[in-house]
């Protein structure tokens, strides 16, 4: 069992066991109610649909175009009502972040099909003695470094929501408030704490980027995330994401058809109900 991902964890997140539910759960202290995180995902999932395969679904088929430039424009609406542009100027960083949302996916989506990972399940079950785990690794934080520093942050926040709304299989978002605060500062995500899941070969490639700080911040998240995912047995696992998806009152069919893998989302609520909770 995970030391992240567990039914107690998620229960503590929503609430299940508390005699006074809503009051006393980590999504009404923190405002992020399951439902809603699922649903305001639908429209730039809808959009990917179009383009997928329904005979080899992936999540990794984001093509320069017209529906990326639609997806990109629902992600920018939604990150200005979550007041993700604060201090900088809206315009500016909207404009900025126009042209790279497609740029950064392209090749982003090219990289990790050659390394074969497509999800969160793939990255937690490549393990640390796989090559393509510290690749993965290194593509992933550094394609969140390259959209945060539109802000102009060494935080890795902007670019991990505005990542984490077109591919939510991969990317768990980041939060300065809450996640890195509140739940972050007490996990050890040091280097030694995490050993070979933060593999010092992806380390030396991040290190070398302009926006290495925002990148190797993330990097340590993902790693923490692969690590309890490689700790938690598939059937718990299924257990635990059947119960999310009951508390957040959506079919099960309607969220399976919109996400390939909620293991990134499921992270992040276990992580809150841990030390939120």
């Amino acid at each position: 069992m995970g030391d992240i991902i567990n039914i107690a964890n998620l229960n503590k997140y929503t609430g299940r066991y508390s005699r006074h539910r809503r009051a006393n759960s980590v999504e009404e202290k923190i405002g992020w109610y399951l439902s809603g995180n699922l649903r305001e995902k639908f429209p730039v999932l809808s959009i990917r649909s179009r383009m997928e395969d329904n005979e080899e679904p992936s999540p990794l088929v984001w093509e320069p175009g017209r529906n990326t430039r639609m997806a990109a424009a629902v992600i920018l609406d939604t990150l200005k009502a979550w007041q993700a542009f604060r201090p900088r100027s809206e315009a500016s960083v909207h404009k900025r972040l126009m042209r790279e949302i497609s740029k950064v996916a392209t090749g982003f989506q090219k990289q990790m099909g050659e390394v074969g990972i497509q999800s969160a399940r793939d990255l937690a079950k490549a393990g640390v003695r796989n090559p393509e785990y510290a690749d993965a690794l290194f593509f992933m934080s550094r394609a969140v470094g390259r959209l945060s520093r539109a802000k102009g942050s060494d935080s890795p926040m902007l670019g991990s929501k505005i990542l984490h709304l077109l591919y939510p299989e991969l990317f768990p978002v980041w939060d300065n408030a809450w996640i890195n605060k509140e739940a972050l500062a007490k996990e050890d995500v040091t280097n030694d704490d995490l050993g070979a899941w933060l593999p010092e070969r992806a380390l030396r490639r991040l290190g070398n980027l302009e926006y290495r700080k925002a990148a190797i911040t993330y990097a340590r998240y993902l790693a923490l995330m692969a690590r309890d995912l490689r700790r938690t047995s598939p059937g718990n696992y299924r257990k635990i994401e059947a119960a999310l998806i009951r508390h957040a009152e959506i079919p099960s069919s309607v969220v399976r058809w919109h996400f390939h893998d909620l293991r990134p989302l499921v992270f992040e609520v276990c992580l809150l109900g841990k030390h939120v909770g």
